[in-house]
């Protein structure tokens, strides 16, 4: 009855005979042992017979507490007194930490109905009851938040509370951790040590590395572990499952990088597909991209080669890679944009890279998107790397002539005359190729200054041919100088419009000094949009032409002048005769003018006694 009626409170020593009497077999409930064994190791000596007396069972049945988790302030003296490292095994192990780090909470706040423990490198926390304003707690770390809350689960602001650590045995905490290092928070205490002072060893990074992957742990602490392992060699290979959904853009950077600087390519990929291109620094697409090449780790999809894995490849090439396959995987796969696929077969092209059938590509996606930029370098290519098609040659020719002759493009280079110079000239029967091919070569060749004997021989040819067909326009006149041309063409003065093939242009033109006012006349539509009208002109002679290219349009859009200031080169022609009569008759040159009336009388007469003319 002694013992039941000793208070709580009370610090001093038992009755003598009280703790003989217990010596004995008489025995107690748990909670009056605690109170009377806590007595005996406070007030008796270490070394007397009753201390003796009583050591095993206050051993035991501080084993027996520990093992049931308990703790008090009477506990607290049995467990400092009774346990030491050597009696801690494996089982006491795991429990003990917790003892160990309870603190005393109390308050007199009756509002208060529980603890809550929130540690900021935990994702989870902790609650505890309180039982008369009172809760036995483990709190680990020093920035461990305590929070007091109401019946509701609110937090008390206000609370005023007292907190005391009940046991200080820092061997005994080390022993926990010897024999039981995947103990939860002793597991947390190591990870911020290593991460207090810094990671120096692989030790020390699985250390990191066992509390990432095992450990409920807050983002901003995982994400100064991954920091920290990101730094050391292999670290990063704690993080290759990890989901980084929750990361921050760093984050998952540095894991991405991590992996990629570890060899780790296949993973890296898939950090990369999922949180995008944004991951990627300086480089890291063409090592990326090309590794997964080397390895034989091309990512697929139903069997086709990733969408994203051909983006990443032409990131790298955007960012100027040169990487031969890099390059030779694009050129064997890459299909978009005629202008992108040219930069991709110039740059492989430099880099005597394997081209297979990019050039082809390019080339007819030019010619049927009517795209002109490029296309004469992309068709070089296409004759020097690969095996040359009929109709591909036919159709960039057919383009380019088009191009050149009805569109007026002066712009286009030496080689394409030439491609077209040596096919125009292997052919078989020039009758066959097309006109256009036929026209815009003649017209080059009235362009030039001079012609070989070779050049100026198939121009003779080709330009019969056109003559024959009626293909004659102001061009062909010009090249009197280079071929023979017949002299019906030659004594005409040409007007040439090139325009819209479905809306004829009106031409309106006056001769001065005859007209005083434009009259309309018709032009011929020889070829394609282009438009023909011919006259025949004497010297001083000066046509006036407006062109407007439909028939409501009040705008011009082409005007000009043909002034005749000479006369015609040929003698005895009955144009150039007319032509020095004009002359004579302006300049009043009486004698000469009446020579010359009566020689074009008398070649007038025996033309028509040749002919049968009548008047």
């Amino acid at each position: 009855y002694y013992i039941y009626a000793y208070p709580e409170d009370l610090d001093e020593e038992m009755p003598r005979s009280v703790l003989i009497y217990f010596s004995y077999d008489n025995d107690l409930d748990p909670e009056r042992k605690a109170c009377l064994y806590r007595n005996i190791l406070l007030y008796q000596e270490p070394d007397s017979e009753l201390y003796a007396s009583y050591e095993p069972r206050i051993r035991d049945y501080a084993m027996d507490c520990l093992f049931e988790g308990k703790i008090d302030e009477k506990l607290a003296v049995i467990y400092d007194r009774m346990l030491f490292p050597n009696m801690i095994d494996r089982r006491s192990a795991a429990i003990l930490p917790d003892i160990l780090k309870s603190h005393h909470m109390t308050t007199g706040d009756r509002r208060a109905k529980s603890v809550r423990l929130r540690s900021p490198e935990l994702s989870y926390e902790e609650r505890y009851p309180l039982v008369s304003g009172s809760a036995y707690v483990p709190i680990y770390f020093e920035d461990t938040d305590i929070l007091f809350v109401d019946a509701s689960g609110s937090v008390l602001e206000d609370i005023v509370y007292a907190d005391r650590p009940l046991l200080k045995r820092p061997d005994l905490l080390k022993r926990c951790f010897e024999i039981c290092p995947e103990h939860p928070m002793l597991k947390l205490a190591a990870a911020k040590n290593v991460l207090k002072k810094g990671l120096e060893n692989d030790t020390e990074a699985a250390i990191l590395s066992d509390a990432f992957q095992k450990l409920r742990l807050s983002i901003p602490f995982q994400s100064s572990i991954i920091k920290a392992l990101c730094s050391h060699k292999g670290g990063v290979s704690a993080f290759r499952d990890t989901d980084l959904d929750g990361y921050g853009e760093d984050i998952r950077s540095l894991v991405f990088r991590g992996l990629l600087k570890e060899g780790y390519f296949e993973d890296a990929y898939l950090r990369l597909r999922r949180y995008g291109e944004d991951l990627l620094g300086e480089g890291d697409a063409e090592l990326l991209a090309a590794s997964l090449i080397r390895t034989g780790s091309i990512p697929t999809v139903k069997g086709e080669t990733d969408g994203f894995f051909m983006s990443l490849c032409l990131r790298a090439f955007h960012e100027g890679s040169e990487c031969r396959e890099i390059l030779e995987f694009l050129t064997r796969s890459y299909e978009g944009s005629s202008e992108d696929m040219y930069e991709l077969l110039e740059r492989a092209d430099s880099l005597s890279c394997e081209v297979y059938e990019l050039p082809e590509k390019v080339v007819t996606a030019k010619l049927f998107t009517s795209s002109d930029e490029h296309l004469d370098e992309s068709f070089d290519i296409y004759l020097r790397r690969c095996e040359q098609k009929e109709n591909i040659i036919c159709a960039y020719l057919t383009v380019r002539c088009d191009r050149y002759f009805e569109k007026e493009d002066d712009s286009l280079p030496d080689s394409f005359f030439e491609i077209l110079y040596s096919y125009v000239s292997s052919a078989e029967d020039y009758e066959k190729l097309p006109d256009i091919y036929l026209l815009a070569l003649t017209k080059h060749y009235q362009e030039k200054e001079s012609l070989l004997q070779n050049e100026a021989d198939l121009c003779q040819r080709l330009v019969d041919i056109l003559i024959s067909h009626g293909l004659v326009f102001r061009y062909t006149k010009a090249l009197k100088k280079k071929i023979s041309i017949p002299k019906e063409i030659c004594e005409r003065y040409y007007i040439e419009y090139h325009g819209d093939r479905e809306t004829p242009p009106r031409l309106y033109v006056r001769i001065s000094p005859e007209d005083e006012d434009f009259h309309r006349e018709e032009m011929v539509r020889v070829y394609g949009g282009i438009y023909v009208m011919s006259t025949i002109l004497f010297v001083e002679d000066e046509l006036h032409y407006m062109i407007y290219d439909d028939s409501v349009s009040d705008s011009t859009v082409q005007e000009g002048t043909i002034s005749v200031k000479k006369l015609h080169g040929r003698e005895k022609d009955r144009y150039s005769m007319l032509d020095s009569m004009t002359r004579d008759l302006k300049e009043a040159r009486i004698d000469e003018l009446s020579e010359g009336l009566k020689e074009y009388l008398l070649m007038d007469g025996e033309r028509r006694s040749m002919f049968d003319i009548k008047d």
